[in-house]
């Protein structure tokens, strides 16, 4: 029987045991895995290690699709001066008497 993995939270090995390390899993290669894992899935090695099929190759933990922000993206952008005017009124102007006197 061959070694196969069924993904969950924890997933599961089927037909053998599970390898012991990461780079036992990396050489034994997919399993059968082709779409990346979704977020929380994993299995646990003979070591007890969390590890996941993140689409191309296994990965340490459970899988996380938080990507990263992208630079230029809407979360990345410094809010509009509007966005942190002060509200106190003596402070708006304090800081507007600032910007006409700087160089």
């Amino acid at each position: 029987m061959t070694l196969m993995v069924v993904p969950g939270s924890p997933g599961e090995f089927s037909g053998g045991a599970a390898p012991d390390n990461m780079a036992e899993i990396r050489a034994i290669g997919a399993l059968g895995q082709v779409d990346a894992w979704t977020d929380g899935q994993y299995v646990l090695l003979a070591n007890s290690r969390k590890v996941h099929w993140g689409g191309d190759q296994w990965a340490i933990g459970a899988a996380d699709k938080k990507a990263p922000v992208d630079e230029g993206s809407e979360n990345d952008k410094a809010p509009a001066p509007a966005e942190v005017a002060p509200t106190d009124t003596k402070e708006w102007e304090r800081i507007q008497a600032v910007i006409r006197n700087a160089p």
